[in-house]
């Protein structure tokens, strides 16, 4: 699979490791550490310019710490050219405080914050019933 990198975040890496293995792949090389403020820092450690880029982020153990990481990896890899940027998010987090009682107007306002920006990010909506 060419022009193809998947990175794991730190909530699940056992579960990166499998889903690299099933596809016949190594993955990318990342450190993630803390300053001392508690400030998380994401160093990608291998070159991510025109490729495809996977991160695979769960939502479980520490939410915040987690999304969090997983923003600043986003960021780091567009920074560093990426060709495109996936998030894999098997237990999406928040997801509890998504109710219908008004429905639409979380997505319209999305929608109107994201149409003054310049496009950086890719959003996919998967829903489950």
């Amino acid at each position: 699979m060419p022009n193809i990198k998947i990175f794991s975040g730190s909530s699940h890496r056992e579960l990166s490791h499998k889903i690299a293995d099933r596809l016949g792949m190594e993955l990318g090389k990342v450190v993630t550490k803390k300053f001392s403020n508690q400030e998380t820092c994401v160093e990608i450690g291998e070159s991510v310019r025109g490729e495809d880029v996977y991160i695979v982020q769960s939502g479980c153990g520490e939410i915040n710490d987690n999304l969090m990481e997983l923003l600043i990896m986003i960021n780091a890899c567009k920074i560093a050219s990426a060709s495109r940027v996936t998030a894999v998010i098997p237990c999406f987090p928040y997801a509890r405080q998504d109710k219908k009682d008004k429905v639409g107007v979380r997505d319209r306002h999305l929608v109107t914050l994201l149409s003054h920006r310049r496009p950086l990010y890719r959003i996919t909506r998967v829903g489950f019933n």
